[in-house]
Parts: C-alpha cells; sequence; structure tokens
C-alpha cells in the first residue's frame, strides 16, 4: 500500500521582481500552510517523504508543512515539479524509493489538480485552491507500479 499525499503550495504574493518562481508566500499563505499540515497530522499521516517544487512558493510552503510532520528534515526538492503537467508528475512519483510509504508531493496547478483526477479516473473533483490537498491509496508495493486510474481519493482539504 503507498499513500500519496498531493499539496498545492499556499497563496502567493501577485507577482515579484525576480519572476515566477521567487514569488513568496504572503502572510495567509503561511498560514493555510501551516493549517495544511495540521490537518495532515489530524488524519495520522506522516509522510516518508516531502517532495517539492524548487519555486520559492512551493518549498517555502513544503518547509512549513516539514516544520510539523518531519522536524528536523528538510524537503526534497525536484526541478521537475515546476509548471509540471500529469506525465512529469507521474514520472517524478514513479522513481521515489520503495520503503517510502507516505508521500507527501507539494506542486503547482493545474497539474496536480489533473494530476489528481488522472490517477483516481475521473472521480477526484477536486478543486485545487492554494494550500488544499488531497490522499490518495493506491494497492501497489511499488511506486513504480502507479499508473493512471489506479489511486483511490481518501480524503480531501483546502483552507477556509
Amino acid at each position: 500500500m503507498k499513500i500519496l499525499i498531493v499539496m498545492r503550495h499556499a497563496r502567493t504574493e501577485p507577482d515579484s521582481p525576480d519572476g515566477d518562481f521567487a514569488r513568496k508566500l504572503t502572510a495567509k499563505g503561511a498560514a493555510d500552510a501551516a493549517a495544511a499540515a495540521e490537518s495532515v497530522a489530524g488524519l495520522k499521516l506522516s509522510p516518508d517523504r516531502i517532495v517539492t517544487s524548487g519555486a520559492a512558493r512551493a518549498f517555502a510552503t513544503a518547509c512549513i508543512v516539514a516544520g510539523r510532520l518531519q522536524p528536523g528534515k528538510e524537503p526534497i526538492i525536484d526541478s521537475r515539479l515546476y509548471d509540471a503537467e500529469v506525465p512529469a508528475l507521474l514520472h517524478v512519483l514513479q522513481e521515489l524509493p520503495n520503503e517510502c510509504r507516505t508521500v507527501l508531493m507539494v506542486a503547482h496547478n493545474p497539474g496536480v489538480e489533473d494530476f489528481v483526477d488522472q490517477l483516481a479516473a475521473g472521480h477526484a473533483n477536486v478543486a485545487f485552491t492554494p494550500a488544499a490537498f488531497a490522499v490518495m491509496d493506491f494497492d501497489a508495493e511499488a511506486w513504480s507500479d502507479l499508473r493512471p486510474a489506479s489511486g483511490i481519493l481518501r480524503d480531501t482539504w483546502r483552507p477556509v
């Protein structure tokens, strides 16, 4: 059994003089990321690994979540997650080590919304507002076994 938590980065400033990749979280975004971490903890989920886009907003979201769920461990940046589409997101997951049972991925829309919908065979219908997440279960021994339509949507959360 594999468990995947897919999260969209939290709310950000509208732009940055250093470009899209450098956009930072707003105070509301940081608070929403902390609330998301509390919600994940409330579901009794503890990721073995947190993998994130390297964009400032995604990395900051992942760090806030890791601070609650993996104290002392820094999220792993995978540059392929920045503005990734479904095939790239799936490829990142399929390369994860099998000893990881539960993984949290922080990335961007519209990719994460499409990704969860495809993994759940079009039955997800999750609105990925900033800091929202979905929890999916997979009857798989290896991450490389994940395919579209192979997941079951267990839970969703989004900030108010």
